[in-house]
């Protein structure tokens, strides 16, 4: 209903989504809408890091991703396990892949081979809640390079991610 939009919008919402919606398009909504809350001094103080490809579903790991890399205007592209194709890993030129929690172990070793079969030699991070040893051994076996706990500090977490990215 458009008149239910006009209202919505003059009341200060950022934009509405019907349903059915893709849960891609409101993951990048909700990234978009918390991108256009900074304060207009920290938009322009930050300057342009790097290119991350983002796969993840839950919204909570999305969230907790997006306070960890506040500090720096990354191009951050977001997507399930499922929308990455090889031609997106070939030409999109990313500085880093981040591999959300949500992905299973499988899914995460046919990104591992899907990468480096596009000789790309971007690094690959996992960052889940509390990983168990026997999961973190199988995801360096596949080719990620670090796994991070998600649970661990701000800091601490874009501490190795920065050196990733070195």
């Amino acid at each position: 209903d458009p008149m239910m939009e006009i209202a919505a919008l003059k009341a200060g919402a950022s934009g509405m989504i019907y349903k059915p919606f893709d849960a891609s398009l409101l993951r990048t909504r909700v990234v978009q809408a918390l991108k256009k809350d900074l304060p207009q001094e920290t938009k322009a103080a930050v300057e342009h890091v790097c290119k991350i490809l983002l796969i993840e579903i839950d919204l909570a790991n999305i969230v907790k991703l997006l306070g960890v890399l506040e500090n720096k205007s990354n191009d951050l592209i977001i997507t399930s396990s499922s929308m990455v194709t090889a031609d997106m890993i070939k030409t999109g030129h990313f500085n880093l892949v981040l591999i959300g929690g949500s992905c299973q172990l499988e899914t995460v070793q046919q990104l591992c081979s899907m990468i480096t079969e596009n000789d790309s030699v971007v690094p690959l991070v996992f960052v889940g809640s509390k990983p168990p040893d026997s999961n973190k051994v199988a995801l360096l076996e596949a080719g990620v390079d670090d796994v991070i706990d998600i649970n661990d500090s701000y800091r601490l977490i874009r501490a190795r991610l920065q050196k990733q990215l070195e």
